[in-house]
């Protein structure tokens, strides 16, 4: 991870540039540059640099004096930075340290947030402001930079979902302490960050700051989607007396993507959905009643809920789409009862999982889990890594056991081919009898999966023993293969 710092000096400008490797501690390589390549903004003529140590430095008259520089990390994102002061802070000498601002100026209309270290309370705030309004979001514990020439470290994290947390540690303290934690994801644009200095006339000189760096995802562009960007991970058609349906969504894309420019439609209605923000690789469940939801699975404190009408699901077959506001199709799902695992007798209660946000594939949720992931990775998940196959031949496990405990419920067969193959796929009993065609005469896609749960063509699980799963595929150029594998359909004892 490349950290960078970047200080303000009347002469040049440095440029710091930190190496960072985190495993059970923290090591820091600084190394300086002299050059004119990166600049800090604004009342540059009332900072100095000295000792590696930016300092304000106005005359010594009463005023407010700030410095910026470009930035754009904003999710993911962590903060640090050590202040001095030579004084005690009080509502007539602090600091604004702006995290985030659209705006070059941090004296001016912007939308950001900022911590606000000192004041009246001698303690530390998180804000967040909108144009000329300061919302406070959290404070810390007052009194924490009652003595003078107070010293603290500050370190500000912020995830994907916009949790904030703030952590500092005093000069005489061992430990860093947990300040707050607060959630608010209201602004995303970042452009800068930097420091504004309240000051009177005799503190003017006494505001410092060491050891400033800034990590993190930069700030994407909010973006409608685009096919198969944003996909079905997960849906419940036949919920639980007095429970819910629910639909998750997962951003398959590295943009933020806008979930008011997205559809869901059955084949007689289409809904909008609210306004929310995806972030990528994040999930989102779509529900009615999130307390119906959760009175029956597990919703981790992180699981990201929006409740919002949705088109009528059956419970024993249906079709779900996700749309563009134009009409787009962005992905779609039909969807049957006849899809859930042979031993799942009654699937009432129990979701149905998409194996991977790159396949067509889906199965039963594991009983391990309590029959749903509702907004978190799926109990069936499984990655197989095409980019890296030292091969363009089939590949499947050699074992599974479909008793739905989570753990190799069901038989995948991955394929990596040429396009324009075709492909028959059957298993058979190692008798020598044929037991289920899972693929017949089917156009491939370059890569993908082909699932079998175990079951016969009468819809019966299969008894333990060994199986083959026999392939042939070919082109309309003639070329030809087959290829048998066999696997071993078992049970616990």
């Amino acid at each position: 991870m490349h950290l960078l710092m970047r200080v303000f000096t009347s002469n040049s400008y440095i440029y710091m540039l930190h190496f960072k490797y985190t495993s059970f501690c923290v090591i820091v390589f600084v190394c300086l540059y002299a050059n004119k390549l990166f600049a800090w903004n604004g009342d540059t003529d009332k900072f100095k640099i000295d000792n590696l140590e930016l300092s304000l430095n106005a005359p010594g008259e009463s005023g407010i004096a700030y410095i910026s520089e470009e930035s754009s990390y904003n999710y993911n994102a962590t903060w640090e930075c050590t202040l001095s002061f030579d004084f005690t802070p009080s509502s007539a000498n602090y600091v604004k340290w702006y995290l985030i601002s659209d705006q070059e100026d941090l004296t001016s209309s912007l939308n950001g947030y900022f911590l606000r270290i000192g004041y009246t309370d001698k303690n530390i705030c998180l804000y967040r402001q909108n144009g000329q309004s300061n919302i406070k979001l959290a404070e810390g514990q007052a009194g924490r930079l009652s003595t003078p020439k107070s010293k603290i470290e500050l370190r500000i994290l912020r995830d994907v979902k916009g949790l904030w947390t703030v952590r500092s540690r005093l000069s005489d303290e061992s430990n860093f302490i947990d300040e707050f934690e607060t959630i608010d994801n209201t602004h995303e644009r970042c452009k800068y960050h930097g420091f504004v200095c309240v000051y009177t006339s005799t503190r003017s000189k006494g505001f410092h700051f060491t050891s400033l760096y800034a990590s993190g995802n930069e700030y994407i562009d909010i973006l409608p989607p685009k096919p198969l960007e944003i996909v079905f991970n997960e849906i419940l058609f036949r919920p639980f007396d007095d429970g819910s349906d629910f639909v998750e969504l997962y951003n398959n894309s590295g943009n933020i993507l806008q979930l008011s420019s997205v559809k869901i439609a059955n084949r007689k209605k289409e809904v909008m959905l609210p306004s929310y923000k995806l972030y990528p690789n994040a999930y989102v469940v779509l529900c009615s009643n999130k307390d119906a939801v959760c009175a029956f699975y597990q919703c981790k404190s992180d699981t990201l809920f929006v409740e919002t009408d949705l088109p009528s699901m059956p419970n024993d077959s249906g079709y779900l789409a996700l749309l563009s506001e134009d009409g787009l199709v962005l992905d779609s799902l039909l969807y049957e009862s006849s899809m859930h695992q042979a031993l799942v007798i009654n699937n009432k209660g129990v979701s149905l999982e998409r194996i991977n946000q790159n396949s067509s594939s889906w199965t039963s949720a594991s009983y391990s889990v309590g029959y749903a992931t509702p907004g978190y990775k799926n109990s069936q998940f499984t990655d197989f890594d095409y980019a890296n196959s030292d091969t363009i031949e089939w590949t499947s496990s050699e074992l599974f056991s479909p008793d739905n405990d989570g753990n190799n419920d069901v038989l995948y067969v991955y394929y990596k081919t040429k396009v324009g193959t075709y492909a028959n796929v059957w298993v058979y009993h190692s008798s020598g009898y044929p037991i289920k065609q899972l693929c017949k005469n089917e156009l491939l896609s370059s890569s993908g999966t082909i699932l079998w749960d175990g079951r016969n063509e009468s819809g019966k699980l299969c008894s333990i023993g060994i199986y083959v799963i026999c392939i042939e595929t070919y082109s309309e150029d003639g070329i030809s293969a087959k290829k048998k594998i066999p696997i071993v359909l078992s049970a616990k004892k």
